[in-house]
């Protein structure tokens, strides 16, 4: 089931004289994601950022999907948790619980449901697989678009596009951001001035192992692209995304540029003031997942041996991995 249009409605609840179960109500909310299960042909590689020629859908509860479990919101704290957190630099897989009802969302909306089993997926010893569990049933989970490397990761195999999970059900959103158009966007000063001090740690760190590089680089308007743009009108805010210009003299310096040409997210703030999110990220979806009035975002994010997902919250004044590895 593939979905291109969504709409939905929130519906009314129907009052019955069952009691109510408080303690369902009151449970932190859990995010997870669904994700498709693919891997090599035997014998079968590719370089990264490059499709494998051939592929094959591992078997999920039949399907080819599966569940990552990933974060929960600590009320206490009040902020979210990674079930992926490490004791002694080790992965403590005794933190994942299994067996959940889910909400399929997209863009805040609810567009299915599932039912994740009380055992862990079968090859759950690899550190890739780590928090992942089965689908109950044998009807398909939703999906959208086709098989993309958009967020393939670090083994460059091109996947259907992973769909959030919460336990509980979608929240009201009346301030989204709204994506702007692009297509003859100027790169503002200000943004500009916060790239560059991107660009000034990149060769700082950069003049460690190749002293050819000049100290005192200097971005231009024409050496940026302006590939995504999100902007919430009602408390002026926005969320931008980066890339390098193909012809930008900034690709000259340097052999392993990986983390210089690609995706830059930075968000301004209603005041002015720009904050550098990350790179090599790339938008999975947005969401009120606590409930609390206010857009968060997860992000599908890769690195060399490891990807993850990052969540902002509270004004993308925090944020919480969830990472895993090959080997």
């Amino acid at each position: 089931m593939e979905l291109s249009l969504i709409v939905c409605f929130f519906s009314v609840c129907s009052i019955t004289t069952a009691a109510p179960d408080i303690a369902a109500i009151f449970k932190p909310p859990e995010i997870g994601f669904l994700e498709e299960t693919v891997q090599y042909e035997p014998n079968e590689r590719s370089k990264r950022g490059k499709a494998a020629p051939a592929l094959k859908t591992e078997s999920a509860g039949g399907l080819g999907y599966r569940v990552r479990l990933a974060f929960k919101w600590n009320p206490r704290q009040k902020q979210w948790i990674s079930y992926g957190q490490k004791i002694e630099g080790v992965v403590n897989k005794e933190t994942f619980p299994f067996g959940r009802q889910w909400n399929v969302l997209w863009h805040n909306r609810k567009v299915g449901s599932l039912n994740s089993t009380k055992q862990a997926a079968q090859n759950n010893n690899y550190p890739s697989d780590w928090g992942t569990t089965n689908i109950e049933g044998d009807k398909e989970p939703p999906h959208i678009g086709p098989r993309t490397l958009d967020f393939a990761g670090w083994k460059a195999i091109p996947v259907i596009r992973p769909l959030v999970l919460t336990s509980n059900s979608p929240c009201p959103l009346q301030n989204a951001y709204q994506k702007q158009n692009i297509s003859h966007a100027s790169i503002p000063h200000s943004l500009l001035s916060a790239f560059q001090a991107v660009l000034d740690r990149w060769i700082k760190t950069q003049r460690q192992y190749a002293s050819n590089i000049p100290e005192d680089i200097k971005a231009v308007p024409a050496d940026l692209v302006m590939c995504e743009h999100y902007y919430l009108e009602k408390e002026k805010k926005h969320l931008y995304r980066l890339d390098i210009a193909a012809t930008s003299q900034l690709l000259q310096w340097g052999e392993d540029y990986d983390a210089l040409i690609t995706q830059h997210w930075f968000h301004q703030h209603s005041n002015g003031d720009i904050l550098y999110l990350g790179a090599d990220m790339k938008l999975l979806d947005y969401g009120d997942f606590n409930c609390n009035g206010k857009c968060d975002f997860i992000f599908f994010f890769s690195q060399y041996n490891q990807d993850g997902y990052k969540l902002f919250w509270d004004d993308f004044k925090k944020n919480v991995d969830f990472i895993w590895t090959y080997h």
